[in-house]
């Protein structure tokens, strides 16, 4: 990033430490009838713009959405994103195969940047969730039309965020002993 890049990043208090925002992230499916502040997405889209991506091609475009018909329609087309219809934002993480062509680098750099924004977003006091998005699939199909999505970029994540109506669980610590694996599995 260019000096004059970081410079423009909106300075935002955040108490919370990376490892901290990293390790109790937890998914959040009700928000307050509350709009997210521009400085704060601002934040959260820069996030996203710092993932590392193969050959820092940076693959991902983002596609922030308000419409309250938009994100209604898309919550009832897809069973798994129903809080959509109360989120007040989202944002729709979308892979350009104009400049990533193999495809497995282009999810790769998308779902680095998805989870950015998702640790940005819980630094920031906001609550999100991770939709993943099917390729081929109807909704995927419906996300891309509604956003006149060029040929050749489709839609990876949908992002749905604001302001958790409660307090989340923290996540459930993994075993690491299942999970861990040193040398060899």
């Amino acid at each position: 990033m260019v000096d004059e890049e970081k410079e423009a990043i909106p300075r935002l208090h955040s108490d919370m430490e990376a490892i901290t925002a990293i390790a109790g992230r937890a998914s959040v499916r009700k928000y307050a009838d509350k709009t997210v502040e521009p400085q704060k997405l601002e934040v959260i889209l820069r996030a996203g713009l710092s993932a590392p991506s193969a050959k820092n091609k940076r693959p991902f475009h983002f596609v922030v959405v308000e419409d309250k018909a938009v994100l209604g329609a898309w919550a009832a087309g897809n069973s798994n994103a129903k809080m959509l219809s109360h989120a007040p934002c989202c944002i729709v993480v979308c892979g350009d195969g104009n400049v990533e062509g193999t495809r497995d680098f282009l999810v790769g750099g998308c779902a680095a940047a998805t989870q950015n924004m998702l640790i940005a977003i819980h630094a920031l006091g906001l609550g999100g969730v991770w939709c993943g998005v099917l390729r081929g699939k109807e909704w995927s199909r419906q996300v891309a039309a509604d956003l006149y999505l060029p040929v050749k970029v489709e839609p990876l994540t949908v992002i749905a965020l604001g302001y958790p109506t409660e307090q989340e669980k923290a996540p459930v610590p993994w075993d690491m002993k299942s999970h861990i694996h040193y040398e060899r599995w």
